[in-house]
């Protein structure tokens, strides 16, 4: 590695990417809209020596190196920030009216950057190392998500491929990595429940069905 320690013991990789993240976090953008992450991410991972592809899926940035044969890896990051209005002073807050990274999107993808950084300055490893900042991940329900426009976009080849996706967590301690062979969080599925109910009078209410009752049970 070619960083070296600075005052406070921390490398230069660890300043640029705290940076980054705070650049991405004062300009959140919404599902799809992504353009100037995807501008500024597709810019500093072309610096870093990767073939980078812009607009997949929309807006999706996907960058690759490549050195022989070897291992398929794909690192993955979410960009989309969340319609929530921050609160608060700090000098790196949303610039942006309405808009916020409240789900750590800002975090992904400048900790993947980063990555690609610490690989792109190592040469130990052979293979195909395959950067995905994919947008749209916040969907509401009935629309289509940026992973399956990802996947829909052919600009990745998944066959042989192995898929890290990366998560903040804020339970796990401070330097440490949490991975889980199996399933580490539930999937965003979505689906539409229709309660039918029957009118009847309030002093005979057997000969009716009260959908609001029915509703409140399902619920609980």
């Amino acid at each position: 590695m070619t960083d070296l320690p600075d005052s406070e013991g921390l490398p230069r990789w660890y300043h640029d990417a705290v940076t980054l993240r705070r650049e991405i976090h004062m300009h959140p953008e919404l599902r799809f809209e992504e353009h100037h992450t995807a501008r500024v991410l597709s810019e500093r991972l072309t610096e870093l020596g990767y073939t980078v592809k812009t607009g997949v899926g929309g807006t999706g940035v996907v960058a690759t190196m490549k050195r022989g044969e070897g291992a398929n890896v794909v690192l993955r990051a979410d960009m989309d920030a969340l319609p929530l209005t921050e609160v608060g002073d700090h000098e790196y807050r949303s610039q942006i009216d309405g808009v916020m990274h409240a789900c750590g999107h800002d975090v992904h993808t400048a900790v993947v950057t980063a990555a690609a950084r610490l690989l792109g300055e190592d040469d130990v490893w052979a293979g195909t190392v395959t950067i995905l900042m994919q947008p749209a991940e916040e969907i509401p329900y009935g629309e289509k998500s940026g992973a399956r426009a990802v996947i829909e976009s052919g600009a990745i080849d998944f066959t042989d491929a192995t898929v890290l996706g990366l998560h903040c967590w804020p339970w796990l301690p401070i330097g440490t990595i949490g991975i889980d062979p199996t399933v580490a969080m539930a999937s965003k599925d979505a689906f539409r429940i229709v309660m039918r109910g029957a009118t009847t009078h309030a002093a005979s209410p057997v000969d009716g069905r009260d959908a609001i009752l029915a509703m409140s049970d399902l619920v609980s």
